[in-house]
């Protein structure tokens, strides 16, 4: 799970980081703020962890309270969410030699951030997915990418990945993907 993680992440910061935009601080300023949540100005966040939250994902996902959800909030390229949780619900099958291996794999989540994005940074950003499919009414425009697993949208001049491999259904990840966008930009 360690390797697909790691390759949807390089995968995810390959597109932004095409965008052009880079962040040269490794660290993330989490200072007092006196502006409310409402009229703070999309530039104000500097993480995605500021628009979504722990106690967001346990309320999405309807993750019981016993399980512990782990949430890292790092910057690589762009700042970048990320939220694991073992509920069971995700398995991979792998096939050694004639026998199927069935592995639980942690839930988990993923959204990175990208500021100062235009259309063309976004459309080469997208430009990744191979089985990309527009979703409407979210932000300024938004790809679903099954096989990644990831929903990106623009909305305002900010780009935000979203990856979910929730559940073995691809349906439910993408549910899940796209109300993760609605409440981030309901938030911004």
């Amino acid at each position: 799970m360690k390797v697909l993680f790691n390759i949807l992440l390089l995968i995810s910061l390959f597109a932004i980081y095409s965008c052009g935009e880079s962040n040269s601080s490794n660290e993330i300023s989490f200072g007092s703020n006196q502006e409310s949540e409402k009229t703070k100005s999309v530039s104000t966040y500097d993480s995605p962890c500021d628009l979504f939250n722990d106690t967001d994902i346990r309320s999405l996902f309807s993750v019981p309270t016993e399980i512990e959800i782990t949430m890292k909030d790092v910057v690589l390229t762009h700042p970048t969410c990320k939220f694991e949780w073992e509920d069971k619900k995700v398995q991979r099958v792998t096939k050694v030699g004639s026998m199927e291996v069935t592995t639980e794999m942690p839930s988990e989540t993923m959204i990175v951030m990208a500021s100062k994005v235009n259309e063309s940074m976004y459309e080469r950003s997208v430009s990744v997915y191979k089985d990309g499919v527009e979703v409407e009414n979210i932000g300024d425009r938004a790809m679903w990418g099954e096989k990644m697993a990831q929903l990106s949208f623009l909305s305002g001049g900010m780009l935000f990945h979203i990856h979910v491999k929730a559940d073995n259904d691809d349906s439910v990840n993408k549910a899940k993907a796209i109300e993760i966008a609605k409440t981030i930009i309901s938030r911004m």
